[in-house]
């Protein structure tokens, strides 16, 4: 690990911002990027960049803002995270892998994420008692539907 990497993989996430001018290699981000860089390379974590940003999968999804809240889960302290990072890692490069992270031979319905919606799909759409209340009220899509 030496210096050149902990800025290359600054410089791939901070390209990729709304505003990059704006965005400074500080300390703790230094230091976050040399630790993940004594277990992985600089070539590996700017894949995990590309993915977070380009991949149409439902994890790169969610951290752009694809979940309930409309949240986005892009920062260095996020993509880099240490409990994660392994996994990540590993799906980004499978991504990486495939012509632009797709199969492209292989119908949207027919694809990982469309036939399963991730672990969260059950949760969400599981029904609920409003506080309060003796009534169960099942959300659709974000709606809740009258009941007669």
């Amino acid at each position: 690990m030496d210096k050149a990497d902990v800025e290359r993989v600054f410089e791939a996430w901070r390209k990729r911002q709304k505003q990059p001018a704006r965005c400074r290699l500080t300390e703790s981000r230094r230091t976050t990027i040399a630790r993940r860089l004594k277990e992985h390379t600089a070539d590996e974590l700017v894949t995990l960049t590309n993915f977070a940003y380009d991949a149409d999968e439902p994890g790169p999804r969610h951290w752009r803002g694809g979940n309930r809240e409309g949240r986005v889960y892009l920062g260095l302290d996020n993509l880099l995270r240490i409990g994660k990072l392994a996994d990540r890692v590993e799906d980004a490069l499978e991504w990486a892998d495939t012509d632009d992270g797709r199969d492209d031979d292989v119908p949207a319905s027919n694809r990982s994420e469309a036939a399963n919606p991730g672990p969260m799909a059950r949760f969400m759409n599981k029904p609920r008692r409003k506080l309060g209340s003796k009534k169960l009220v099942t959300k659709v899509r974000g709606r809740t539907p009258r009941r007669d």
